[in-house]
């Protein structure tokens, strides 16, 4: 059963370039995700088997990149509430507009994936497309160093 919320659920105050990212990885989904700290917070499975996965890897925050730092930022939030089992529509749409935010010539495959995302009614249809954009996103911070 969803939990389709219309407020954001609290948050630490903490932002993705003031917090250590990391790439954590769901053996069972077969998916990636970014995520602050490295206390595992599942999104493809919420509450039920929150701490499943593992850390891969360190991700360093797009600190010199304001829009794509951005988007981290709101998509750090999705994430925690997906591993609460939360859909949060503002939350998702605040996602979506950072996203607009990103040039299209250089992030349509992200901008794509958001919206998509924002497209979506439940939870379970939320998690698939989080894997998408997850993995959209993993690739655009990891570019943004090179």
């Amino acid at each position: 059963m969803s939990n389709m919320n219309m407020t954001p659920t609290s948050l630490p105050a903490t932002t993705a370039s003031s917090a250590t990212l990391v790439v954590a990885n769901c053996p069972m989904k077969k998916a990636d995700w970014i995520q602050k700290g490295e206390t595992i917070e599942n999104p493809y499975f919420g509450a039920s088997m929150s701490t499943c996965g593992s850390v891969t890897r360190k991700l360093t925050a797009p600190a010199d990149n304001p829009a794509l730092a951005a988007v981290v930022n709101a998509y750090l939030a999705v994430q925690h509430q997906l591993n609460t089992d939360v859909l949060d529509s503002k939350s998702i749409e605040a996602l979506n507009k950072a996203a607009d935010e990103l040039p299209a010539d250089r992030y349509s495959a992200l901008r794509d994936a958001t919206t998509k995302l924002a497209q979506v009614k439940d939870l379970s249809s939320a998690r698939v497309a989080f894997k998408v954009e997850s993995a959209e996103l993993i690739q655009a911070v990891e570019q943004s160093k090179k």
